[in-house]
């Protein structure tokens, strides 16, 4: 066998071009990849829960805060929720107090505080994992 010192090389520079063109190829399919399939981290859930919330506390288009007995039932599975009504002098809340990031929304209602009285208040609903 002979031995020449040409064989096998490769000029640098082409090498160099090879490696960048594959990681520029790899680079833009991970790029689309991403796009393709991106979930977005900040999918709040207390939106879809307030709307849920207030349909069970408001069946009639005015809040009932006897009913947030029972709003448990309406809660997503896996989330912690707090759920609070409150008018100009009185507050009603349901769960453990919230968790200082965790998503919230809120509302503005009409609250039945004694038969025939209704006030404006505010429902507010905290979900956090």
């Amino acid at each position: 066998m002979s031995s020449s010192s040409a064989r096998g090389q490769t000029e640098p520079l082409a090498a160099l071009l090879a490696v960048l063109l594959v990681a520029s190829g790899l680079s833009l399919y991970a790029g689309v990849i991403d796009e393709a399939v991106h979930v977005d981290p900040d999918r709040s859930v207390a939106p879809p829960t307030m709307e849920t919330v207030d349909a069970h506390l408001a069946p009639a288009g005015v809040v009932e805060p006897s009913r947030l007995e029972t709003v448990e039932e309406v809660l997503p599975d896996g989330y912690t929720a707090n759920v609070t009504i409150t008018t100009s002098g009185t507050r009603w809340a349901r769960g453990p107090p919230p968790d200082p990031t965790a998503s919230s929304a809120s509302r503005s209602v009409s609250v039945r505080t004694a038969p025939a009285k209704i006030e404006r208040g505010t429902l507010q609903v905290v979900t956090w994992s």
